[in-house]
């Protein structure tokens, strides 16, 4: 589980808000790691609302995406109203959440809630990490939905997957290449950036969709 942290702390997450629960330990023990080593900051909290709270007030004031963490069943259930305050006001938030054993998940089963569509009605991505080798593209991909929507993304973590041997050292994923500027204007980074490829293309290729139309004689212009 270290390594979602370091993804986190990649992507500009710097708090985190939790209680702790038994479903959530392993998140837990990664998360003090990432602390201790001066990566982000915990914040411990007496009830899962205020954590969830907590992270969309600071996606609010700062833009940068928080994080909350809980456990299954009811606890998790008590995100919902303030996932819904976060992902109407635009703050990007990361929602963890732990889960019971998938061989067990039945309605009738001990604090099992189903999470992916019950935090769906508040979140714009909800997705269960169901195999320790994809753990961090997972998280990738939910951070970049959460900041560049600017929205709620929930991550799901059964018993197992937190447990299982290979979830230490999943492969990197590089922020790099992976958002946009959210600028209108392209900045100007990026343009240099593309200047370049096109300078160096062999083969360059123009798409031109509708909003060129009014502009064919500057495309053709551009393209000699």
């Amino acid at each position: 589980m270290d390594q979602v942290f370091e993804v986190m702390v990649a992507w500009g997450v710097d708090s985190i808000s939790r209680m702790v629960g038994h479903s959530s330990h392993r998140l837990a023990d990664a998360l003090r790691a990432a602390e201790s080593y001066g990566r982000l900051r915990f914040y411990a909290i007496r009830h899962e609302g205020a954590a969830a709270f907590a992270a969309s007030a600071y996606g609010k004031l700062r833009g940068r995406p928080a994080a909350s963490i809980s456990i299954a069943g009811p606890d998790a259930t008590n995100l919902l109203t303030e996932l819904r305050d976060a992902n109407a006001d635009r703050s990007p938030v990361l929602a963890l959440t732990g889960q019971i054993k998938t061989w067990v998940l039945d309605p009738v089963a001990f604090q099992e809630v189903p999470l992916d569509r019950a935090v769906t009605a508040v979140a714009s991505r909800s997705q269960t990490v169901l195999h320790p080798g994809n753990a961090t593209e997972v998280t990738t991909l939910a951070l970049k939905n959460a900041i560049a929507d600017r929205s709620v993304a929930h991550l799901i973590f059964p018993d197992e997957v937190q447990k299982v041997p290979g979830l230490e050292d999943p492969p990197p994923r590089p922020v790099s290449g992976r958002l946009a500027s959210p600028s209108i204007a392209p900045a100007p980074a990026t343009v240099d950036q593309a200047i370049d490829l096109i300078n160096r293309a062999r083969h360059p290729v123009i798409v031109a969709q509708c909003g060129a139309r009014t502009f064919a004689d500057e495309v053709v212009a551009f393209a000699e």
